[in-house]
């Protein structure tokens, strides 16, 4: 079905959470619940999810590293 409304994202925080895990968070605002049910329904969450996965599994094998930044 076609989606409907915006969505604004909120900025893209990174918690350490150990001495080498992050979590990453993102908060996404709709203007209805009915938009936000339009963009779960679209497969989009699912498609968000193989990304990660994918890239949780290139940093695990050592092939990439993240640099690690901190504001000054």
């Amino acid at each position: 079905g076609k989606i409907v409304g915006e969505v604004n994202f909120r900025p893209l925080n990174f918690e350490s959470i150990s001495d080498n895990r992050t979590r990453m968070v993102q908060q996404s605002v709709f203007q209805s619940g009915g938009d936000r049910d339009g963009i779960l329904q679209s497969g989009m969450e699912r498609g968000v999810d193989d990304s990660f996965q994918r890239l949780d599994e290139l940093l695990e094998d050592g092939r990439y590293d993240l640099i690690n930044y901190e504001d000054n």
